[in-house]
């Protein structure tokens, strides 16, 4: 059975991978996380200073928008992968 022998399932797709390429795949690594969340972060400090200078004229309320912009759809993705 393939999928017992091969934990990628590439052979179900006629996928043959060697096991150099293999490793290289599967390396762990944090930095690709950490600096997608540390754009987050930046964004959002952003968004909020503009919101914090908006107040109390009517460029607040797109900057409503783009707050609830960047704080859902960010949000919604790293939920999928948890």
């Amino acid at each position: 059975m393939a999928l017992l022998s091969d934990p990628t399932n590439a052979t179900s797709f006629g996928v043959k991978l060697n096991k150099k390429t293999m490793k290289s795949l599967s390396k762990n690594s944090n930095a690709k996380g950490l600096i997608h969340v540390s754009k987050w972060i930046c964004l959002l400090a952003a968004s909020s200073t503009l919101l914090y200078l908006g107040m109390g004229t009517l460029w607040v309320y797109p900057t409503i928008l783009l707050q609830s912009v960047v704080l859902t759809i960010p949000i919604a993705s790293l939920s999928h992968e948890l």
